[in-house]
């Protein structure tokens, strides 16, 4: 298998310029693929796609985004169908098993056709990644300016030994080329591109309806890219640790604004949903942003804030704007757990006081909650129960602990013996499932079913969101 591999991998790269003649008759075809537990928007794509059609005028772009509970043949005759020029993977860790699997089957269908991997997998796990049968390159940072080189060399266009920064390259020896992370310039990059999502001219298909109000028709979008903080079950941390302060970046609020003028009037919908890791972590641009929104858009939005940033002339600003709600991580209602597990600070007085501010300016309080973390005691779960209640949010998500590469926790888990093999069978998204081993110091499979089983009829019965 590896002798076979290699010939294939020789043979594509000897065929590049080759290709690249022939590219001169007809467009490039690049084709993106992400895998996804339910069918949503992949930003990704979006800001890939936009800045590919902005540095190559002509270029032919595709994309077959499939539930990871779909057929794998049917999906391989999909992308074989399509006879791309290149395979472009965007993929996070818990979909790894099924990508992995698709690549490989991909590989048997399509022996020359190149495919490069991105997403938060390649970033966290670049050697596993590179290593798998069927990827030829990875990107290990932002991926716009890796991606249009690596069109250009196809194309013929650049030197086909010449290292790309921002792409680890897999040879015809074996040898792996390795460069640096790279860093988007969101001055000079382009918003994202929604119409690789449309659908007989609509993108609705993806996310009809907003879960806070499913009366209204609604579209994610972003104002930036990063979040400064590392809370220990995030995979931020190992983008903290490649990039530093300067992966925190946004798109100049002009320019978003006039993308969601531009949104709303193409695709008639009804509500934003601001996909912001941290929202408010520039105060200044939120307001000047804010005061644009509430001039020129003018549809009701949703964000995600961090309790210390909220308070009520934040608050009384944002629902004259438009904040329909806030969506708040507790988390956990332990303060001590959250401190010493999740590396998360705030103290409950200070949810208190955010949830109250937008209590009292009319915006709809959504908070996340986890359970099933390690070393996450019964009391524990009691006291994230009993805190919820307090709090009487208009709406309360309880989520599965999710073991990601690349975060604190998961190391934790991991030289604690906790992890538990992923696998296609076990996509780790069912609340109630564990995601890790039962330990000492932490409450059992048992005692956390039915302490969730409160929690889930507590979530039903007292969710207050627009029906």
């Amino acid at each position: 298998m590896i002798m076979r591999d290699l010939r294939a991998s020789v043979i594509r790269r000897g065929l590049a310029r080759v290709q690249g003649m022939l590219h001169r008759s007809k467009p490039f075809h690049l084709v993106f693929f992400f895998a996804q537990h339910e069918y949503t928007y992949s930003f990704a794509v979006g800001c890939l796609a936009s800045y590919v059609k902005q540095e190559i005028p002509g270029i032919r772009l595709s994309l077959v985004s499939v539930l990871n509970t779909e057929d794998l043949a049917a999906t391989v005759r999909r992308v074989v169908k399509l006879k791309p020029d290149l395979i472009a993977v965007t993929c996070m860790s818990p979909l790894w098993p099924f990508t992995r699997r698709f690549l490989s089957e991909v590989r048997r269908a399509l022996k020359l056709t190149p495919v490069v991997v991105g997403g938060t997998q390649a970033i966290v796990a670049p050697d596993e990644t590179l290593g798998q049968p069927g990827i030829d390159y990875i990107c290990v940072g932002d991926g716009e300016e890796a991606l249009v080189e690596l069109v250009r060399r196809l194309q013929g266009e650049r030197d086909p030994l010449q290292p790309i920064e921002g792409l680890w390259e897999k040879r015809s020896n074996q040898e792996i080329v390795k460069t640096q992370p790279a860093l988007a310039d969101l001055s000079r990059t382009p918003l994202p591109d929604y119409s690789i999502f449309e659908k007989e001219g609509d993108i609705r298909w993806l996310s009809s309806h907003a879960i806070e109000s499913r009366k209204l028709k609604t579209l994610h979008v972003m104002t930036g890219r990063g979040c400064p903080y590392r809370c220990t079950y995030c995979s931020n941390t190992t983008l903290l640790d490649l990039y530093g302060p300067k992966f925190l970046r946004r798109y100049q609020p002009e320019r978003v604004i006039e993308q969601l003028v531009s949104l709303r009037d193409r695709y008639s919908v009804d509500y934003l949903k601001f996909m912001d890791e941290m929202f408010l972590n520039d105060m200044d641009y939120v307001y000047k942003f804010l005061a644009l929104y509430r001039e020129r858009v003018r549809l009701p939005f949703s964000i995600f804030a961090r309790v210390e940033k909220v308070d009520d002339e934040f608050c009384r600003v944002a629902a004259d704007a438009g904040c329909h709600s806030i969506w708040f991580g507790v988390e956990s209602g332990s303060e001590e757990y959250r401190r010493r597990y999740l590396r998360r600070h705030m103290t409950n007085q200070q949810i208190m006081q955010a949830s109250e501010a937008a209590r009292r300016a009319g915006i709809r309080r959504f908070v996340f909650n986890m359970v099933g973390m390690p070393f996450e005691t019964r009391e524990n779960l009691l006291e994230t129960l009993e805190f919820t209640k307090r709090l009487q949010p208009e709406l309360v998500v309880f989520i599965q602990f999710l073991p990601l590469p690349g975060s604190p926790l998961y190391e934790r888990a991991r030289q604690n013996g906790l992890l538990v093999e992923l696998s296609e069978e076990k996509q780790m998204w069912s609340v109630g499932q564990m995601n890790i081993r039962e330990h000492a110091g932490a409450a059992t499979a048992a005692e956390l079913n039915e302490i969730l089983q409160e929690m889930l009829q507590y979530a039903n019965e007292s969710s207050r969101y627009d029906p």
